[in-house]
């Protein structure tokens, strides 16, 4: 084989590699030869070398990782990122903790990884003094950057693995598999999102490379040997070797193999259905034997240590987490399977992994994993596949290695026996086959290549004949047709990861950018607390009220450090965002933070079968009638800042600025004493009910129940505008900002852009110009279209004709549901006022 032989562990197996001649003798000079990478004289210039290639890789899903900026599912952030800004900066630091957590059904692993990650980021912006902004960029790059890693891994052995399959690293199927993971819509898309799935997917693909998979043939010609070559270990054909050297490498495989494997099952417990069916086919291929015989003991021996050392760890990890010992793979198993609480979050046809999830996850590469699965259990193929690598100068030929075979079967048979099992579970979601897709891309290499790639010349001989396929590279054939592919592919990743829900995640830079302009200001987050103090509390001190001056622990409308917390309020299905660690800056003693609530979603635990049919979650209650919930549930205080004409104290140094996000911070919610006493109530409830602090008996419970406090900002879905506008008629909202998100959606709900609506103190609630700004017009700092303004007039004018026919003290539209009070009956001890 060619020089990148040399640099790797083993092509493991050369597996499909073409068989010696009629007239050689195994272990001749040729063929050692042949296998031997120091007799090799052709450089490879396809590939680089493995070290340079996971290089590459690593670069490729970095750019991949950082250019992403579409929502796909709420787990990616629920699952990993949440309880990892908890672990890393504590219960307090604002983290969302589902019910998964509370219910102890996750392994505490995957997010443990990522709190290492933060802190690391954490340390490293301390160490340099980051500026609030700069820090917080880190933060949110640095989980991107270590997945790019584990997607890269999943990349480099994906094609490791076809290399062992297909006979090189070179041969033209293994290259063709390399190319199309790379180039795989749902990779780009999906593989740098910190999901489990993702994790599990990269540690199942190096579980089945190191696998030993040539226990799968009965044939001693076809036995592989592990040979040490240049201190490189080698698996490879017919080679007599030292017996302990082999069993001592062959274990050293397998327990990495086993390792992987048993991580992938602990963070998601369906995993064991891959190792299930991948076990029995390697000793069922060996005969009943196998089962009694030394290898079968060694390899349930490996097998507990290797699981009992993954348990240990896990259980140590959880148990720091949770602050108990439990076993969350039982707990995942009981929740979603016997219990079936999966499907509160919907239910999917039996078809559906054969009518969606391959074909999301293949993509147009769909009809050749077609064919390679039908040809793996039929051994058919054109004889003009060259599988070999052309430069160790074997001719073109089929596979006709017993153990290849045996692995693109078993590949095949696993591929398709998971997702006939998890068909018979209600809900289904095309993540939980992606670890099958290394494994598609390996059976898919075959026939993509004998598709796309042609044999080099054969009219020389096989010295000359090498020279020249490795002097002109690959031959391509069809090239339109793989030009429309690539095409395709392209236009399907930027569509996914630039274009479709992507105004969700927009909204929450806008949202952070926000409170960094107008409520941090210049304030430096490595700075003491005196310097904090001195420059929150400068111009607050010289009144004579002390009022302003308060430190509340539960934040909220109320002034923390003399400086308002930054409140948002997210009327959208649970979990439509990211949350904390997009957000970030929590609430603290000395410094102003980002607080905010959403519709919630907990499922129906405590309920039987039947009580959960009528079931309605906290996000369902409120899209049931919009309305009636906020009238249930908001507070009934208008909602509208206070202008210091009005004689209330601004809640932080005035500052002359066009900007105005700083305007916004400026000035506090009109709120009265009992009011705010309850608002802050209610956040310190809120705070711990999302943190995962309310479970116990010390948890605070006098916020539940109570009102919610009106946020400085509400954020929604354009297809819930107009109920807002007609409910929040005369408030003191207008609209700030709006975020193209998709062009359709799945989900009636999120149909549209996103909407941004802030308290506007320039907005006057009782004014008729206010009922304009709720329309969504020309809001602060983004312009309505024509088409918006002409339905104000209109409004207006109907409004205007209305009022001119009905006494005064009847309303033709609905009345706020607030509490409206005269000025003069106005408390003079609210918050606030001086």
């Amino acid at each position: 084989m060619g020089e990148i032989a040399s640099n790797e562990r083993s092509e493991p197996g050369t597996a499909l590699k073409a068989k010696p001649e009629a007239g050689d003798v195994e272990g001749s000079s040729s063929e050692v030869a042949r296998t031997n990478p120091s007799s090799s004289t052709v450089k490879s210039i396809l590939l680089p070398d493995p070290q340079n290639l996971l290089l590459l890789l690593i670069a490729f899903r970095l750019l991949n990782a950082l250019s992403v900026q579409t929502f796909f599912q709420p787990d990616e952030y629920f699952q990993a990122l949440e309880p990892a800004w908890r672990l890393a900066f504590g219960a307090d630091a604002g983290a969302w903790i589902t019910w998964e957590w509370k219910s102890h059904l996750r392994s505490a692993i995957h997010p443990t990884i990522f709190a290492s990650c933060y802190r690391v980021a954490h340390e490293v912006a301390r160490l340099f003094k980051l500026e609030d902004h700069a820090r917080a960029e880190l933060l949110l790059a640095a989980p991107k950057t270590l997945q790019a890693i584990f997607a890269a891994l999943t990349d480099f052995y994906t094609w490791k693995l076809a290399s062992y399959v297909y006979g090189g690293a070179e041969s033209h199927a293994a290259i063709a598999t390399l190319v199309l993971t790379v180039v795989s819509p749902w990779q780009w898309f999906c593989s740098t999102r910190t999901f489990s799935n993702s994790l599990e997917t990269t540690l199942t693909v190096v579980a089945l490379y190191h696998w030993p998979w040539h226990r799968m043939s009965r044939s001693a010609h076809e036995r592989l040997r592990e040979v040490e070559t240049d201190g490189v270990q080698k698996r490879d054909h017919g080679h007599v070797v030292d017996g302990s050297s082999k069993s001592g490498e062959e274990v050293t495989s397998l327990r990495r193999a086993l390792l992987c494997a048993a991580l992938a099952t602990v963070l998601r417990p369906t995993n064991i259905l891959i190792w299930m069916i991948i076990t029995a086919q390697t000793f069922l291929q060996q005969g009943r034997r196998t089962f009694i015989g030394p290898k079968f003991l060694v390899f349930i021996r490996e097998a507990v240590l290797c699981g009992g050392l993954v348990l240990v760890v896990s259980g140590i990890i959880d148990r720091f987490f949770y602050g108990a010992w439990v076993f969350p793979p039982s707990n995942f198993l009981h929740v979603n399977v016997v219990q079936s609480l999966a499907t509160f979050y919907g239910s999917n046809d039996w078809h559906y992994y054969i009518s969606q999830g391959y074909p999301l996850l293949l993509t147009t590469a769909l009809p050749f994993t077609v064919v390679g699965i039908y040809r793996s259990f039929t051994k058919r193929g054109p004889a003009d596949v060259v599988l070999a690598a052309s430069q160790d100068g074997s001719s073109p030929t089929m596979p006709s290695d017993r153990t290849a075979w045996n692995v693109l079967r078993s590949l095949s048979v696993v591929s398709l026996l998971v997702p006939a099992f998890f068909s018979n579970i209600a809900h289904k979601e095309v993540r939980f086959i992606y670890p099958l897709l290394p494994a598609l891309h390996v059976i898919t290499g075959l026939p993509l290549a004998s598709f796309f790639l042609s044999s080099p010349d054969q009219n020389t001989s096989n010295t000359s004949r090498t020279a020249a396929a490795a002097a002109r590279g690959l031959v391509v054939k069809n090239k339109p047709l793989l030009l429309l592919i690539v095409f395709l592919n392209f236009c399907v990743a930027y569509y996914t990861t630039q274009v479709h829900n992507s105004g969700v995640i927009q909204v929450m830079h806008h949202l952070r950018h926000e409170f960094e302009t107008g409520y941090l200001r210049h304030r430096h987050p490595w700075a003491g607390q005196a310097q904090v103090q001195s420059q929150g509390r400068a111009q607050a001190l010289s009144s004579d009220s002390a009022g302003a001056d308060t430190d509340t622990e539960a934040g909220g409308p109320g002034i923390r450090g003399s400086v308002n917390n930054m409140t948002i309020g997210f009327l959208m299905p649970c979990h439509s965002t990211s949350w904390r660690s997009h957000l970030q800056y929590p609430p603290s003693s000395t410094q102003p933070g980002i607080q905010a609530w959403a519709l919630t979603c907990d499922p129906p635990l405590d309920l039987t079968p039947e009580e959960r049919e009528n079931y309605l979650d906290e996000a369902d209650q409120f899209y049931e009638n919009p309305g009636v919930w906020l009238k249930k549930n908001m507070s009934r205080r208008r909602p509208v800042r206070l202008n210091p004409k009005d004689g209330a104290a601004p809640a932080a140094p005035i500052v002359t600025t066009p900007d105005p996000r700083l305007q916004r911070s400026l000035f506090k919610i009109d709120h009265d004493k009992e009011d705010e006493e309850e608002s802050q109530s209610w956040w310190s409830w809120w705070s711990s009910h999302i943190s995962g602090n309310d479970i116990g008996n010390n948890a605070p419970q006098t916020g539940r129940g109570t009102r919610r406090p009106w946020p400085d900002y509400l954020v929604f879905f354009a297809q819930l505008e107009p109920t807002l506008t007609a409910s929040l008629r005369g408030s003191g909202y207008g609209e700030c900002a709006r975020f193209f998100n998709s062009r359709w959606h799945d989900d009636w709900r999120r149909t549209g852009d996103v909407v941004v609506w802030c308290l506007n103190p320039n907005v006057d609630p009782t004014s008729s110009t206010s009922a304009a700004v709720l329309v969504g017009g020309k809001g602060t700092g983004t312009a309505g279209g024509e088409e918006q303004e002409q339905e104000q007039e209109k409004s207006m004018k109907l409004l205007s004709s209305s009022s001119s026919r009905v006494p005064v003290t009847r309303r033709v539209v609905e009345k706020p549901f607030w509490k409206v009070r005269e000025p003069e009956s106005e408390p003079e001890t609210g918050v606030g006022q001086r």
